[in-house]
């Protein structure tokens, strides 16, 4: 329940009191609260008693009560806006997705192991674009090096050496977090984009590649040194 404007959390103690208390306090005020004495004036005043107190003492109660009103119509002010947000988030739904369409960073992951960097770093391309953020240039030159460095490693090294592994693991943890973090961003909201036409363009572009190479297979084996 709401207190009145003519009201504090002393106001119903006060109330039980004789006149001759509320006096007696009013007489010996500087040993009692500002707020206390507040409630003691107010009693007095519906009573029709006279209040005699210094001019000081009721300028300072009069202040301390402006400041407790100030506070309140803060908290008041505070609470409103925050049952506002609740609304508001109470009217989007939880599994709403926000922000631009993106491919994901599991997708980047995803092309940069299974196909290559350059297809990675053209899907990132295609998120900065759309977010309209710099550094387009700098993705693509590292995915073309970092795509014909693997191949290089690849060809020098034995088929199934662990160390082509880790690099093509690498390439991929690059392109889908320390490049994502720096050039898209750590927790920026966005909805998930679909793969499908880069999926399909990617295994357009690698299977004759795939099923070359497995007709020659003298190919690879030219290719070590």
């Amino acid at each position: 329940m709401e207190m009145s404007v003519r009201e504090n959390e002393y106001s119903r103690q006060i109330k039980r009191k004789a006149d001759e208390e509320l006096l007696e306090i009013l007489q010996h005020y500087e040993a009692y609260r500002e707020d206390l004495l507040q409630a003691v004036i107010w009693e007095a005043e519906d009573r029709q008693l006279e209040v005699q107190l210094p001019q000081t003492a009721l300028d300072a109660v009069a202040q301390f009560h402006a400041e407790q009103e100030k506070e309140k119509a803060l908290a008041k002010a505070e609470a409103e806006r925050l049952a506002m947000l609740e609304k508001k988030e109470a009217a989007v739904p939880e599994n709403a997705e926000t922000g631009e369409k993106l491919f994901s960073q599991s997708a980047i992951l995803g092309f940069s192991l299974f196909f290559s960097p350059i297809s990675a770093g053209i899907l990132l391309a295609m998120n900065m674009k759309r977010l309209q953020r710099k550094g387009i240039v700098q993705v693509i030159i590292f995915a073309v090096v970092f795509t014909l460095f693997q191949g290089y490693v690849s060809m020098r090294l034995q088929q199934g050496s662990i160390l082509t592994l880790l690099i093509n693991v690498a390439g991929a943890l690059i392109m889908s977090e320390l490049m994502w973090n720096q050039f898209i961003g750590k927790r920026i909201p966005y909805q998930r984009r679909s793969i499908l036409i880069p999926l399909l363009i990617a295994i357009a572009i690698v299977a004759p590649l795939a099923w070359y190479v497995y007709q020659h297979p003298e190919f690879l084996e030219t290719a070590q040194p």
